[in-house]
C-alpha cells in the first residue's frame, strides 16, 4: 500500500508540472472546415456491395470472359442486323433492276408495235394516195377526151354553120347579080319588040 501511495503521488506532481504541460504551439489547432462535396456514388461507397474488391486471376479471367460475352453477343448482332440490311438493299436493287428490265422489254416491244403499226398506216396512205392519183389521171384523161370530142363537135358544127351561111350568101349574091341581067334582058327585049312593031 505505501509503496502505491508513494507511486501515485509521484505521477501527479510529475503530471501536474509546469514542464510536463504542453506549449500553446504544441496544442493541435482545428482543421478548417471541409467543402461541401457531392454524395459519393453507390460504386464509390466505401459500404456499397458493388465496390471492387481483389479478385484472383482465375476470377479476372472469369470476369473478362463474362464481359466479353455481351459484347460479342452485340457484334454479332450488329453484325446480323449490317447483313441482313445489305440483304434487304440487294434484294430492292433485284427487283428495281427487274422492273427496269422488264419496263424496258415492254418499252421496246410497245415501240415495235407502234412502228409496225405505223408502218402500215404509211402503206395504206401511200396505196390510197396512189389510188387517188390513178383516179385523177383516169378523170383527167377522161375530161381531155371529152373537151377534145366537144372542141371537135364544136369545130365540125361551127365550120357547117359557115359553109351553110357561105353557101346562103353566095346565092344571094348570085341572085342579086342576075336580077339586074334578067331586067336588062326584059328592057332589051321589050325594045326588040317595038322596033320590030315599026317596022311594019
Amino acid at each position: 500500500m505505501g509503496d502505491k501511495a508513494k507511486k501515485l503521488r509521484q505521477w501527479l506532481r510529475t503530471a501536474t508540472a509546469p514542464s510536463a504541460l504542453p506549449a500553446r504551439s504544441a496544442v493541435p489547432t482545428p482543421a478548417p472546415p471541409t467543402p461541401l462535396r457531392a454524395p459519393k456514388k453507390f460504386y464509390e461507397h466505401p459500404s456499397s456491395k458493388a465496390r471492387l474488391k481483389a479478385r484472383s486471376p482465375t476470377q479476372s479471367m472469369d470476369c473478362e470472359e463474362d464481359l466479353g460475352q455481351p459484347i460479342e453477343a452485340k457484334l454479332e448482332a450488329a453484325h446480323m442486323k449490317r447483313m441482313s440490311i445489305i440483304l434487304r438493299a440487294q434484294m430492292r436493287l433485284a427487283k428495281l433492276d427487274e422492273l427496269r428490265q422488264t419496263s424496258k422489254k415492254v418499252a421496246e416491244m410497245r415501240f415495235r408495235e407502234e412502228r409496225a403499226e405505223l408502218g402500215n398506216k404509211v402503206a395504206s396512205r401511200v396505196q390510197l394516195a396512189e389510188a387517188n392519183r390513178m383516179l385523177i389521171l383516169k378523170a383527167s384523161h377522161q375530161w381531155r377526151a371529152t373537151l377534145r370530142e366537144k372542141t371537135s363537135q364544136s369545130l365540125s358544127r361551127r365550120m357547117a354553120r359557115e359553109s351553110k351561111y357561105k353557101g346562103r350568101v353566095c346565092s344571094e349574091i348570085l341572085q342579086k347579080r342576075a336580077a339586074p341581067e334578067k331586067l336588062q334582058t326584059g328592057l332589051l327585049e321589050d325594045e326588040k319588040g317595038e322596033a320590030c312593031g315599026n317596022d311594019f
